[in-house]
């Protein structure tokens, strides 16, 4: 530890700097000067009150910490937006002189830094959250109790610079300037930085999208409108990804063939690296060294292994700093603009006008029905018996051209998709064409319809080729070196040259050539073919048929991209998902609020369109399915399971009700902001994961059978970083424990899930945990236990959450106190004020009665984004 003294703060010094004289200046209109460099202002909201403003040391601009009509503070907005993480006190404010810098690793990171005091000394030490873990500090004793972030409730301390009083907020523009506002500003920041509020028209009427709506006249009008959304989400995730990166990091180098080396290195805490996937694709750079990589391993302690292909030998010195930045990838969006192209201008002879139309949403009172001769039962090879919903959505989406199946959690989607298959085969309608918006659900599709027996191939892109899968004998680019041709053997010929040597451009030009032409061979062949929506959008479809396409997770995927496969002369769609779960994920606010975030699903329920429903659910332990089937499906869910299906006999974890296996646990750990101000951590939350963890391990659970699950990014990478550095467990245990944001987790199921909450604030602010599908989903993942750790008190400020934790504690489940002895919390729940509906425009407000057409706009517990911004940070 550095010898450099300490920086003395005394609590009677932060107790004056409250009392601080809050006299209202006179009202006065707004001078000139405010605009001149000399002046120091919000360059948001005007604000000159210097002991309310805070300077940016790397934009120049000054911002106060009052927010106005946001809920973040405008520093704090700001540096969010501009991916800044430094401030300066003005040299007027009495705390100007402290340094604010971690006393141990100097880091500037104002969402990291928090004040401690030494409870020897009595003295106050800045540090960061990492350091604070650091055994060293034990000998001064600090009280980590009471830990001060300096970010707390979204803005600056109080008592380290003040916001503007209400009254004081008159006089500037606190009041009037939206949150929007300010993410305009900030864009055209980029451009030029001479742009100041005034300029807001202006810029407001160049940046107007045109929104989406439930019916269009033309084909051409759709791709008009889609087109303009595509382009803009395109750019916002280009410049979002271009922006991030991670100076600093180092690497350790495996060379693994002649050709071939692995680049090993740990991120550290910040999560710009937090939606990482295995084939996405980083670039590294130091001295003399810039290449890009694809990753093949994330650990969940933020570990990534990088493999470079082909390159020269890369710098092997372990004191050399690397950079790490995202490569942006824009084939699906490239995908996705292809096909609305097409849909206007050859959509009559790609696909039945028929489902052309329903796109447009001119749906007929009545679709012409097939009859088709269908038992009351039928049993498919390779697959459990089916029950009546689903031998119902069968039967339906055999006889109509155009289907929508819903599919509620554990439901057995996948098992009726593969029926369907072979079913539709059956009755030589075949080849069919089954994608899904994501590799995961594409895989399960492929592994169902294979154990009916069918002939099907799994098509992927290029950058999974290397990746082993569990369909691996299904995969196209893995079948076409077992063919026995002469294109085929000199395929292998080049293959293995490769791995020893690069090869010329003609022959990497041949290898490519021959790759596609054997890929589209068996292609051609199959009666099933799997894909993502992207993939069918790639040149190994240019010309391809396929009367029948079955699209899974289709309430997940943005319009565009469902449209890819559709496109392929189909003459019957099927459309399954769930539109009472999480839908697309849009990044730019800009883009969603025009309604790029609806579903085709759900813009054709909206229409009159009913879905066909599943109801048998085999997942859930009766009593966690309780509480989801009677609030997010009006009680229809059957169990296709018993308690002592879901029971296991080896396992006592000490549940607070024998019998059901589930709890709340009433935390009252404070949030606090993550450390790159987009997304949020709570330390005693991750706590209380991590002794549950050991709890269940110690009771016979294997980690395998764990998932932890949190909604918001930043907890996601401090659980992993913490289980790594503080779990009591062996760190092999950790390895098999997956840890992943909600969002990330839909579709996914382990036999215990803990659900950590995060929100925890005196303001009852709970962000995107207002939407009723994101609840749906946390609660339904989990097999045979779920533990779900929150702020009872912050929680129940929502309606929804307070009859969640009105049914735990009307069954003694919400709890308090140790784990291994668990208590019932005596937290004495209150009625949360519920805001009356108001209509939207563009959106029906009827009752949505048994259809159950859930619209998160129209949502009793919506707030409009000004009241609900904190969910907007959660872009990437």
């Amino acid at each position: 530890m550095s010898t450099v003294n300490p920086v003395g703060w005394s609590m009677q010094s932060a107790s004056q700097a409250q009392e601080i004289d809050r006299e209202v200046v006179q009202d006065e209109l707004v001078p000139p000067s405010f605009f001149s460099n000399e002046a120091p202002h919000c360059a948001y909201c005007l604000c000159n009150i210097e002991d309310c403003l805070v300077k940016c040391p790397t934009t120049g601009k000054y911002f106060c910490n009052g927010r106005g009509k946001a809920q973040h503070s405008h520093i704090v907005h700001h540096l969010v937006k501009s991916h800044n993480k430094e401030i300066q006190l003005l040299d007027s404010n009495q705390y100007s002189k402290i340094p604010l810098m971690c006393y141990q690793c100097q880091t500037r990171n104002i969402f990291q830094l928090c004040f401690v005091q030494s409870q020897i000394q009595k003295t106050f030490y800045i540090f960061c959250r990492d350091c604070l873990n650091n055994p060293q500090l034990a000998p001064y004793q600090f009280d980590m109790d009471n830990i001060y972030p300096i970010i707390t409730d979204k803005s600056i301390l109080s008592w380290l610079v003040r916001p503007p009083t209400a009254q004081e907020s008159k006089q500037f523009f606190s009041n009037k300037i939206s949150t929007r506002d300010m993410d305009l500003l900030e864009e055209e920041w980029e451009k030029n930085p001479s742009t100041t509020i005034m300029d807001l028209p202006q810029i407001k009427a160049k940046n107007k999208l045109k929104e989406t709506t439930l019916k269009y006249p033309s084909q051409q009008q759709y791709s008009n409108v889609f087109m303009d959304l595509v382009t803009e989400e395109c750019e916002y995730e280009r410049k979002i990804k271009e922006s991030m990166h991670i100076p600093n990091v180092t690497v350790n180098w495996e060379q693994v063939g002649p050709i071939t080396w692995i680049a090993r290195f740990k991120t550290p805490t910040s999560e710009a690296l937090r939606n990482l996937n295995v084939s996405d694709e980083l670039n590294l750079k130091a001295v003399n060294f810039d290449q890009n990589g694809k990753v093949v391993f994330v650990a969940f302690d933020g570990s990534i292994d990088l493999k470079f292909f082909n390159i020269p030998e890369p710098p092997i010195d372990p004191n050399l700093s690397y950079t790490v930045k995202l490569v942006f990838d824009d084939t699906s969006y490239r995908r996705q603009k292809n096909s609305l192209k097409e849909f206007a201008n050859n959509g009559t002879s790609s696909t039945s006008s028929l489902i052309r139309n329903i796109i447009l949403g001119k749906i007929p009172n009545e679709l012409p029905r097939e009859s088709i001769k269908f038992g009351n039962s039928f049993q498919v090879q390779g697959l459990r018996q089916l029950n009546q919903s689903q031998l119902n959505a069968i039967k339906t989406a055999i006889e109509l051209p155009f289907t929508l199946i819903q599919g509620p959690p554990g439901t057995g989607k996948t098992t009726t998709i593969a029926a369907l298959v072979y079913k539709f085969l059956e009755l030589k309608k075949g080849p069919i064409l089954v994608c899904g918006p994501s590799n995961i659900s594409v895989e399960h599709a492929t592994r169902y319809t294979a154990l009916t027996g069918v002939n099907v191939v799994r098509v992927i892109s290029r950058k999974l080729d290397d990746i082993t899968t569990c369909v691996d004998k299904f995969t196209v680019s893995k079948m076409i070196f077992e063919m026995d041709n002469k294109d085929s053997r000199t395929l292998k010929d080049l293959q293995a040259k490769m791995r020893n040597e690069p090869l010329t451009p003609r022959e990497n030009e041949l290898f490519e050539k021959l790759k596609t032409r054997l890929e589209k061979e068996i292609i051609q062949k199959a009666d099933v073919v799997c894909c993502t929506c992207d993939t069918a959008g790639s040149r190994k479809f240019d010309g391809l048929s396929f009367p029948v396409v079955i699209i899974d997770e289709s309430t997940q995927a943005v319009e565009p991209k469902i449209l890819i496969p559709i496109l392929h002369h189909s003459k019957q769609v099927v459309l399954v998902g769930d539109h009472c779960q999480l839908g697309p994920n849009v990044m730019c606010r800009k883009v969603e609020q025009a309604g790029f975030s609806r579903s085709i699903v759900q813009r054709l329920m909206q229409l009159g369109m009913k879905p066909v429903r599943l109801v048998t659910q085999y997942r859930m332990h009766p009593a966690l399915a309780e509480f989801p089937s009677n609030y997010f499906y009006e009680g229809i869910l059957e169990n296709g399971v018993s308690a002592k299906d879901r029971t296991p006999s080896r396992t006592k974890f000490p549940f607070p009700q024998p019998g059901v296996p589930m709890f709340f646990f009433n935390s009252t750990g404070a949030e606090e902001s993550s450390d790159s101000g987009t997304s949020f951590i709570n330390r005693q939350e991750t706590f209380l994961v991590s002794q549950i963890i050991s709890k269940l391990c110690k009771a016979g659970v294997s980690p395998k059978q764990i998932g932890v699950i949190t909604p918001y990014a930043g907890q996601r990478c401090y659980i992993g970083q913490f289980l790594a550095a503080a779990g009591d467990l062996p760190i092999d245990y950790y390895r098999y424990i997956e840890v992943a944001s909600v969002d990330s987790f839909q579709g996914g199921e382990r036999d215990y899930i803990i659900l950590s909450c995060v929100r925890s604030n005196e303001r009852g602010y709970i962000g995107f945990l207002k939407d009723r599908r994101r609840m749906n989903v946390s609660l339904t993942r989990a097999k045979m236990g779920l533990m779900i750790i929150g702020s009872a008190q912050a929680l129940s400020s929502n309606k929804m959450w307070f009859d969640l934790l009105r049914f735990f504690q009307d069954r003694s489940l919400l709890v308090e106190g140790e784990i291994s002895h668990l208590k019932p919390s005596p937290i004495i729940l209150q009625q949360p004020v519920v805001k009356p509906k108001e209509g939207r425009r563009g959106v029906p407000t009827s009752n949505k009665g048994k259809d159950m057409i859930y619209d998160p706009l129209d949502d009793e517990n919506f707030d409009d984004f000004e009241q609900n911004d904190e969910d907007y940070y959660q872009t990437f």
